[in-house]
């Protein structure tokens, strides 16, 4: 028994010295670059402070995001202290763990060598361009722990992993509902292809697998009917992004250049896999649950397209990336095996060359961030909730510097409002702004997403939260141009309700480059 425990132990060991280098890597840079999460970042650190203050989302708050990230961080928050570096160090864990298990499901059907290339094109993903604390990074934890289980499934034919995975996706779906969905529809998918000689046992597991969904969703949703908030989660999280987010945040496909050749490879890797499985051996049994596992992943990666194809930018790639990288692992390692029979010197060649390639692609992203590390450019931030991060823009300042203005001018259990300079057109806020200044926002609309926060309805109820907050100082921030983007963000609503009200009952006392700061001069009648 002693050589297999050693064996055991030694992978363990390995899979945990990939989880420490994976760690290492994503870990480099952390400290900086504080203004490029003042929205998405924004919104899940200030999100969880609401929790802590005993807000309940979507009855307190509105948000189109399903609430997972917002509990996680505010118990990560409430056992490690409220601060950048504790949510960007949980992210970093979080982004290991999710490179880890990426390789786990890739070395399912792949050998050890092309997993770990699987790995290394993964990891080289998982910041490209993605804000921390992003709840699509916590859910992809999941899925991908929910596919490990399904792939047990169909190997071992056992109906407990069924629960398990369909527990993993009720936690999937905790924080990104279309991610859950997606999953749950691919997972069924090949559930029922597994067992389509057995169509009553297919029905099922089927249900089985359900009902591992709902364990965990069914307390979610007597949780919010306790709270009376059931039908504003239904109207955030669901009714709103299918309605109304794809006509204020779609973004064109890219027409040309390298982002154009990255943002279709997925597609054509899911093109190329849909041959394989077609031409793949079906009478052995090593055969068909490769050729499950391949389906399982295209249904997956096809899913996630559908999340791209509102977004269609390299950082929302992400999703439909993942599975595409590991069924490019499974072909490439398919084809290789013909190739080394017959050729192995220069197999053996093309294998070091393609992960000298791998590798840079891997690293090069962090070479960068590693050089400002060494470096250590100016002093960190003397904000409480940035110490010991490092941000020098001109942005990161002129917000610094208003944090601080606010800061001694109010206490701090006032309540503040920080707006664009115009309401008529948003396409993002800088909600950052809140959780660096430890003060609440007077409104449960401290995101003000375009579609909602540029109509007449919730311009009347931001103005009625102000006047119940007796609020007495404004923000506006001055949007980047850069941010505008080729959508209906990008019209005006004709809707200037709280600009005329902000500009009659507020005065503009101090300006910070894109800030601007306003005092209430007269009282609210």
């Amino acid at each position: 028994m002693a050589p297999k425990n050693k064996l055991k132990l030694s992978g363990l060991i390995f899979l945990i010295i990939l989880f420490l280098l994976s760690f290492v890597y994503l870990l480099i840079g952390y400290r900086f670059s504080i203004n490029e999460g003042y929205f998405d970042e924004g919104l899940s650190v200030y999100g969880a402070t609401r929790l802590l203050n005993g807000d309940v989302p979507y009855k307190d708050f509105w948000s189109l995001y399903a609430p997972g990230e917002f509990y996680l961080l505010a118990g990560i928050f409430r056992l490690f202290g409220t601060s950048i570096a504790v949510e960007r160090i949980a992210t970093v864990i979080i982004e290991a763990l999710l490179a880890l298990f990426i390789y786990l499901l890739a070395k399912k059907f792949i050998p050890v060598k092309p997993a770990l290339a699987v790995w290394l094109l993964a990891l080289s993903w998982l910041r490209v361009d993605m804000p921390y604390s992003c709840p699509m990074t916590t859910a992809l934890l999941f899925c991908i722990a929910a596919c490990l289980a399904i792939t047990n499934f169909i190997s071992k034919q056992k109906l407990s992993w069924l629960v398990v995975s369909g527990i993993l996706t009720g936690i999937t779906a905790l924080f990104r509902q279309d991610i859950g969905f997606y999953l749950a529809i691919a997972a069924s998918l090949t559930i029922f292809i597994s067992m389509s000689s057995r169509i009553k046992e297919g029905i099922g597991a089927t249900v089985i697998y359900y009902l591992g969904i709902v364990i965990i969703i069914g307390p979610m949703i007597l949780f919010f009917l306790s709270k009376s908030a059931f039908s504003d989660l239904i109207s955030s999280t669901i009714a709103f992004p299918i309605k109304v987010y794809p006509r204020f945040r779609y973004l064109p496909f890219p027409s040309f250049g390298t982002n154009a050749i990255i943002f279709y490879l997925p597609i054509l890797i899911f093109f190329i896999t849909i041959v394989y499985i077609a031409f793949q051996k079906k009478n052995n049994t090593a055969g068909r649950e490769k050729r499950l596992f391949a389906l399982f992943c295209l249904f997956l990666g096809i899913g996630f397209l559908n999340y791209s194809s509102v977004r269609s930018d390299i950082r929302h790639l992400l999703p439909t990336m993942i599975p595409a990288i590991i069924l490019f692992g499974l072909l490439v390692s398919t084809a290789t095996d013909r190739l080394r029979a017959k050729h192995k010197g220069r197999f053996m060649l093309i294998v070091n060359l393609t992960a000298l390639i791998l590798l840079a692609i891997a690293v090069g992203p962090k070479a960068k961030l590693l050089l400002l590390h060494i470096k250590q450019p100016g002093p960190e931030l003397d904000l409480d909730r940035a110490r010991g991060c490092y941000d020098q823009t001109e942005f990161t300042q002129a917000q610094r510097a208003a944090i601080k203005y606010i800061s001694e001018r109010t206490g701090p259990d006032e309540r503040i409002f920080v707006g664009n300079l115009r309401h008529d057109r948003i396409v993002t806020n800088d909600i950052m702004f809140y959780f660096l200044s430890e003060r609440d926002s007077a409104t449960m609309y401290h995101e003000l997403h375009p579609g909602l926060a540029t109509t007449r309805e919730i311009q009347e109820k931001i103005i009625d939260d102000i006047k119940r907050h007796d609020t007495r100082y404004v923000v506006l921030w001055a949007e980047d141009e850069k941010t505008v983007e080729q959508n209906e963000s990008n019209k005006p609503s004709g809707v200037s309700a709280l600009d005329n009200f902000i500009q009659e009952n507020f005065k503009a006392v101090r300006g910070f480059d894109s800030y601007m700061i306003l005092y209430r001069h007269r009282d609210f009648s």
